[in-house]
């Protein structure tokens, strides 16, 4: 809605993801940051625990809940995006053909970073039997039954959390909230920036409902494959 503070990432910085980083968040200049920050407003300095050198062994993860959560959440607000674009954004490009054609080439790539992030998704999913199998072989009794599981659910659901994501990318998320935000937006002014920041409070609330609808609905779909992650 275009009315929080950026998030700020210094010179020869770094994120590595996926993570969630709120509002007003600086990563200071030269941090390589490896976490999450979902409250914002904080700098962060990347100062971590000394961390002492361990075995490696090719090919076997340790802990993946938060790396699958954040991707779910990651293809789950791009699908968002995708409704935003189809819905909001393409109200402010009814002009020019060239208009039109900046309107489905952005559509166009929001499409192209879902498939991305998807393929990626069912590529981790796809190294988890080779994983299972070395965490087992390493842990032998001291496995963690959770872990096991997580790893399991990956393996034998990753085709269904695939068409999940699929079936989702043509839900249009709550149709009355939808369809109450979109009468919000002020067609006589073809300022798309001016038009989003001059929103009332009820409006902004209302089409942020409306995204996070798109988003739970992402979310619970394909988490139902994965209860031990829940």
């Amino acid at each position: 809605m275009l009315n929080q503070p950026p998030i700020f990432l210094g010179g020869q910085g770094g994120l590595v993801g996926p993570s969630q980083i709120g509002y007003n968040t600086v990563i200071a200049a030269g941090v390589i940051y490896r976490g999450d920050c979902p409250q914002g407003h904080k700098l962060l300095l990347g100062k971590e625990p000394q961390k002492e050198d361990m075995d490696f062994y090719p090919g076997l993860y340790w802990n993946i809940k938060k790396r699958v959560i954040n991707c779910i959440e990651y293809i789950a607000n791009i699908i968002a995006l995708r409704q935003w674009y189809k819905m909001v954004r393409s109200k402010f490009y009814q002009g020019s053909d060239m208009q039109k054609l900046l309107y489905e080439g952005a559509v166009e790539k929001i499409e192209i970073i879902f498939n991305e992030r998807v393929k990626r998704f069912k590529a981790l999913a796809n190294k988890m039997e080779k994983s299972l199998g070395l965490y087992k072989s390493v842990m032998c009794n001291k496995a963690s039954e959770e872990l096991i599981n997580q790893k399991r659910e990956l393996i034998e659901n990753k085709q269904k959390i695939e068409n999940s994501f699929i079936e989702c990318l043509s839900y249009s998320g709550h149709k009355e909230k939808r369809d109450e935000f979109l009468k919000s937006i002020n067609l006589t002014n073809n300022d798309y920036i001016n038009v989003i920041r001059n929103l009332n409070e009820n409006n902004i609330e209302v089409g942020t409902s409306w995204l996070l609808s798109i988003i739970e609905k992402t979310r619970s779909s394909v988490l139902k494959y994965l209860p031990s992650f829940i």
